[in-house]
């Protein structure tokens, strides 16, 4: 996923161009969702410093740590009430940051897409389904768990 600045629209691949952004995207939304505990977390052990190693090492693999992240972001706030997601969209919206509603929609596009054409792809199909095939309906959930494994038992994610 990622938000293309210049046209104005999400995209579904972090990229070089949009890394900066989803990454504050996620990295903000961490920070609030987190609170208090990061006060009483390692400072090694917060989301950014594990990203910025990576980066240090490779840009591919930071982006797709993003990805992973923006994956858990949306699964763990499927919770939030209207307002508290104005609340977040605004916040963001505030600081040139993609909005969480902006986000949702686009990853729940692409959910909409895999489970219709009932096949996972590559491994990016593979993680946006995985992150959210728990909280899928029933009958869409045991689908979604057989596509992973299918896609698993077929060589995936290696």
């Amino acid at each position: 996923m990622g938000f293309d600045a210049q046209h104005g629209k999400l995209v579904m691949k972090v990229t070089a161009d949009n890394y900066d952004s989803l990454k504050g995207f996620g990295l903000w939304l961490v920070d609030q969702r987190l609170g208090e505990q990061l006060t009483r977390m390692a400072p090694e052990a917060h989301p950014r410093f594990g990203i910025e190693q990576i980066e240090r090492h490779s840009m591919a693999q930071a982006r797709k740590s993003v990805e992973m992240m923006i994956g858990d972001i949306i699964e763990e706030t499927e919770c939030l009430n209207g307002k508290q997601l104005a609340a977040y969209d605004q916040a963001l919206r505030d600081r040139g940051l993609p909005t969480l509603s902006e986000v949702r929609g686009q990853f729940g596009r692409r959910i909409r897409a895999i489970m219709k054409r009932g096949l996972i792809r590559n491994d990016d199909d593979y993680y946006a389904l995985r992150n959210v095939a728990d909280a899928l309906p029933n009958d869409d959930r045991e689908r979604a768990w057989v596509m992973l494994d299918g896609y698993m038992m077929a060589g995936g994610d290696q």
